[in-house]
């Protein structure tokens, strides 16, 4: 039996279309835990509404907690072999269980991921593994690139879990980033990966979303996630590859962190140096900055200025694109 892990929090307009595609599965053999996380809106009435119609499912509510401690909360109530998750706002194929249980099982892997298609307001963008094999987890440098660049660790949602391999759940001290943590930990107990090549989830994006927020803590989270990639790189082995676009995700979140720092409103010109100085001689910023490779001109300006220490230029260009974003 699959365990799907729902958690539900004032998402009363997109809830119903979410637990439809799940309740429209091929696969029958599930249960659905929605999961209120304190919603201020119906949602739980919803959740008890579809409860009363399908024995599969079941809905509970608590205090608002957090998506994390949510779904940690589903995953002490799962009583299925397999553990999926979905997002109330997200939707996905009729064929997404059957397709991943069948892969995991045909290849007796511990992890299935499928690509998902993210759907913007101004269209879709699909997401496919480039990889369509299974991957032992000590081969895994060659193909660790690849994994990253199509951004499919980034969730928990298009993917298989074997319950019993989940050693350690979400981190709840985190807004961000969270769900990278939970699947680098569970890839330490793995020994193989298997992909599948279509597109069964999908991720609804919205405006909203925590990288468009400001978070005076982004740099200290995107250093924090630094660490443990590189944490997990050391422990499985990958190479100068897998460190390379671990490093350019870092300075990514941390030129982002500095231009928010930057179009913060009564911040002196001081203070902001300040902390641009701070981020230049950290010594895992200087890392990073040595071996990673930008895929903009914006960005590889701006490595370029703090790995060369050119400070005053590079609080320049801050400025420049603060100033261009308002």
């Amino acid at each position: 039996m699959i365990s799907v892990v729902v958690p539900v929090y004032n998402a009363s307009a997109q809830l119903p279309r979410c637990i439809e595609s799940i309740l429209a599965q091929t696969y029958e053999d599930f249960e659905l835990l929605l999961l209120d996380d304190g919603s201020l809106d119906n949602s739980y009435e919803i959740c008890k509404k579809y409860a009363g119609q399908d024995s599969r499912v079941h809905a509970f509510t608590h205090e608002n907690a957090g998506v994390s401690a949510t779904r940690n909360w589903g995953l002490s109530l799962a009583k299925g072999q397999y553990v999926e998750f979905a997002d109330s706002d997200d939707y996905m194929r009729d064929n997404m269980m059957e397709t991943l249980l069948s892969a995991m099982e045909a290849e007796n892997a511990d992890l299935v991921i499928c690509g998902l298609t993210e759907v913007n307001p101004g269209g879709e963008r699909r997401n496919l593994p480039r990889i369509r094999k299974t991957v032992a987890m000590e081969n895994l440098e060659k193909e660790y690139p690849d994994i990253f660049e199509c951004y499919l660790l980034n969730s928990p949602c298009n993917k298989l879990y074997r319950r019993e391999k989940i050693q350690n759940g979400f981190p709840e001290d985190l807004s961000m980033g969270e769900d990278l943590l939970f699947n680098l930990e569970y890839m330490r107990h793995c020994s193989s990966v298997a992909f599948v090549p279509e597109a069964l989830y999908f991720y609804e994006c919205l405006d909203t979303g925590l990288v468009q927020k400001k978070r005076p803590d982004a740099i200290e989270i995107a250093q924090r996630l630094y660490l443990k990639s590189m944490e997990f790189k050391e422990e499985v082995h990958l190479g100068t590859l897998a460190e390379t676009h671990i490093s350019a995700i870092f300075l990514k979140f941390l030129f982002h962190g500095l231009s928010q720092c930057y179009s913060t409103e009564g911040m002196s010109s001081k203070e902001k140096k300040a902390v641009l100085k701070k981020w230049a001689d950290n010594s895992h910023v200087r890392d990073a900055l040595a071996t990673a490779k930008m895929p903009e001109m914006k960005q590889r300006a701006a490595q370029f200025l703090m790995r060369h220490r050119m400070l005053t230029a590079m609080h320049l260009l801050m400025c420049l694109i603060s100033g261009a974003k308002r």
